[in-house]
């Protein structure tokens, strides 16, 4: 598989050591899918994926856990 942008997206979330992506992908995101299943099937790091089905509910359980980690770290 080549090179590609979403990739490339990809990597830049893990070297920013983002751990985990809420979302809902579908029809719109083939591209970020081919990235994440070669990305398994070659054994590369890449934020794991944790399906919302609402958008809302993706972005509350992302800002929970941002706040957690501030508060544990810092």
């Amino acid at each position: 598989m080549p090179y590609s942008a979403s990739t490339a997206f990809l990597e830049a979330m893990v070297e920013a050591g983002i751990k985990y992506i809420y979302g809902n992908f579908g029809s719109d995101h083939p591209a970020i899918l081919e990235s994440l299943a070669e990305a398994k099937k070659t054994g590369r790091k890449m934020p794991e994926v944790l399906t919302c089905p609402i958008e809302q509910v993706g972005l509350h359980v992302a800002m929970g856990h941002v706040t957690t980690f501030l508060q544990e770290n810092f």
